[in-house]
């Protein structure tokens, strides 16, 4: 898994719908992964309406898990060293503090997203790779090991 963007931003519906879109449109994902709760209900029934946006697009229930046994559930994968982040990006820093503040941080949206992705890829039992330059990234793995954070 190549995570490549991060848009972390509280956002009123029209500009969520219109981030949605620009982001679809500038990497064009075989997957579009949104949460069904709050607006993001409303979200896929409108993507829904649209051929552009409607392909893909993959509605996510977490069903009740809590957030920490979501991602304790993943965890396999950024350990065996699968999930591979930008060695730098502008979202970077505030993306690692989450993770190692996970889960007694004041946040954890980015964790949370992550794991339901994580969850998608496991189900689907993917092997493919994609087509990115592998010596622009680090492990999330690697990085983890070397910001050991003990306790919960």
């Amino acid at each position: 898994m190549y995570l490549v963007d991060v848009i972390k931003k509280h956002m009123a519906y029209p500009e969520l719908k219109r981030t949605i879109k620009r982001i679809i449109n500038k990497y064009t994902p075989h997957e579009t992964l949104i949460e069904e709760k709050a607006s993001g209900i409303t979200l896929v029934q409108n993507l829904r309406t649209d051929y552009k946006y409607r392909r893909g697009l993959i509605p996510i229930n977490p069903k009740g898990e809590s957030k920490v046994i979501r991602m304790e559930n993943e965890t396999s994968a950024i350990e065996s060293g699968v999930v591979y982040i930008p060695e730098y990006a502008d979202w970077l820093v505030d993306f690692e503090d989450e993770c190692i503040a996970f889960p007694n941080g004041a946040h954890d949206d980015q964790v949370d997203a992550m794991s339901m992705y994580l969850k998608r890829r496991r189900m689907k039992n993917s092997h493919k790779t994609d087509d990115v330059k592998l010596e622009s990234l680090t492990s999330l793995s690697i990085w983890r090991r070397n910001n050991i954070v003990t306790g919960k």
